[in-house]
């Protein structure tokens, strides 16, 4: 923004303010009640950091708070909380050239706390702060107790939050509520995110091994000083970009150079988790990450793997919610000192103890996504309490259109589906259709499908629908055995409600 213009702004926020005897107060970012997280430098002038999940905040007193960035060569999104509300948090897009931004504004005139965390890692920039502009008495004097407990997230696509608050695989990047941030906030901890879309684990500049000591991972050199954060618990969400360019034995080898590096650098000897998805392809690190474990002889070192449920896709906000439940569950078993402080912040989409998750459609994700995909396609979540089978929601659904949702399955096990439906139209007619699916992308096993079809009429009645899954292979190939089971449900005709789906095994 031009010099005029940011004077513009401010002499509107003066003339509105003027009234109530309001004064402007210019916040240096050295100020000590600045709290800054993350990766960041040059804290003693103007701060620069490059890495999502990196954080500043402070409490002040007055109406309104304006801060001034810039964000390098690219655009870079804020997710702005105030008060903690975390709920009605707006996310700010930071443009490349130094600007001003409004923070919040018409505030009761009191004490507040603001929180900027930095969404996205875009371009080659260093996003730089250069300050707050208050309208009241200022930054008041604020010596947070920081976390005891601190994290290390090294990832790629999937932990940067890339396409977050999409259930197609469009939607913007999002570190805020991508599991590393959901699990360090369920824990209290201080944490710091390294990661990209399409990191491998080792080998050139988009690796972990480069992240580890870059500050700015377009660097040529060396520019982070790794004595300035001391982790805990180190999480390796990496593996998944390297199948296809190396086979098993590189892969391990890979995975053991970067934990050796790890161990060389932190005194702290930190614990060190493999964290993986299933689900994704036959060649997956999942399948021998417990290999590594068990070869490095490290007591320190764990293995963990989570279904990746979310189509061919990158995980949505609830998808990331069932994660980061796995994670801080994995964490608590395996680190005496750590225990949960804090309720998860978002919809787990992930059913637990073999059932669907948010079967009665009550919860949703802060992005509006409730656990069953597509939403956005010819099916609709009501809210009406008069007329839900269960609870205050249900779900409708038009002709031709459905929702679906993938949980965890075993060979040769019964799984039976219960749902509540009725018709909305005539002579309508619901489905309930159940497949399995094995651990390669995409792939359904062959002839697994079954559907099921109901004749509906205006009452709410409850329909069953149960099918064996294949057998395992014998001896047991996990690239071929059954992973996952799917339950769609449909309208085949007319327009029908559905509620109250529950899915168990006999």
């Amino acid at each position: 923004m031009r010099n005029s213009q940011l004077i513009f702004i401010l002499f509107f926020l003066f003339v509105e303010l003027a009234c109530d005897n309001q004064q402007f107060v210019e916040v240096k970012p050295t100020n000590s009640s600045i709290n800054y997280m993350g990766r960041w430098k040059n804290l003693n002038s103007f701060p620069k950091c490059t890495w999502q999940s990196s954080s500043l905040t402070t409490q002040f007193e007055g109406t309104s708070i304006v801060a001034t960035f810039s964000g390098g060569t690219e655009n870079q999104d804020f997710r702005v909380v105030i008060d903690d509300d975390a709920a009605n948090a707006k996310r700010l897009t930071i443009e490349a050239e130094k600007k001003s931004y409004i923070l919040a504004e018409n505030l009761t005139n009191e004490i507040h706390k603001v929180e900027l965390i930095k969404e996205t890692y875009n371009g080659k920039g260093v996003t730089t702060f250069y300050g707050f502009t208050i309208s009241g008495k200022g930054i008041i004097e604020w010596k947070p107790k920081k976390p005891q407990i601190k994290l290390l997230f090294y990832g790629d696509s999937n932990m940067d939050g890339t396409s977050l608050e999409s259930e197609k695989n469009s939607g913007v990047n999002g570190a805020y509520y991508g599991f590393a941030g959901v699990a360090s906030r369920m824990l209290n901890a201080e944490y710091q995110n390294l990661s990209v879309g399409g990191a491998v684990i080792t080998n050139g500049k988009n690796s972990g091994l480069w992240f580890h000591n870059h500050f700015d991972r377009h660097s040529e050199i060396a520019d982070w000083d790794n004595k300035k954060f001391s982790p805990d618990v180190i999480v390796i969400n990496l593996g998944a970009n390297d199948i296809g360019k190396s086979d098993k034995n590189e892969i391990k080898s890979d995975y053991k150079k970067l934990l050796l590096e790890l161990r060389k650098t932190y005194d702290s000897n930190p614990y060190i988790i493999l964290m993986n998805g299933y689900g994704w392809s036959r060649d997956e690190p999942a399948n021998y990450t417990h290999e590594i474990v068990t070869e490095m002889d490290d007591i320190k070192l764990s293995s963990l793997v989570f279904p990746w449920l979310f189509n061919e896709w990158h995980g949505c906000e609830y998808d990331h919610a069932g994660m980061a439940e796995l994670l801080v569950e994995h964490i608590i078993a395996t680190v005496p000192e750590f225990k949960q402080v804090h309720p998860i912040d978002n919809l787990n989409g992930f059913g637990k103890n073999g059932n669907v998750a948010n079967g009665s459609f009550e919860e949703a994700a802060h992005f509006g996504g409730y656990g069953w995909r597509y939403f956005e396609d010819g099916a609709e979540r009501i809210y009406n309490k008069e007329q839900a089978a269960d609870g205050e929601y249900f779900v409708r659904l038009k002709e031709g259109k459905e929702i679906h949702q993938s949980n965890p399955a075993e060979g040769g096990v019964e799984y039976i589906v219960k749902i509540k439906m009725k018709a909305v139209e005539p002579e309508s007619t619901g489905q309930i259709i159940i497949e399995y699916r094995d651990q390669e992308y995409r792939n359904e096993i062959s002839n697994s499908r079954k559907i099921f079809s109901f004749n509906l009429d205006s009452e709410w009645r409850e329909y069953s629908a149960k099918i064996k899954a294949p057998d395992n292979q014998i001896p047991a190939n996990p690239s071929f055995d059954v992973w996952q089971i799917r339950v769609r449900l449909k309208c085949e005709s007319g327009a029908i409600d559905v509620d109250d789906v529950r899915l168990s095994h006999l």
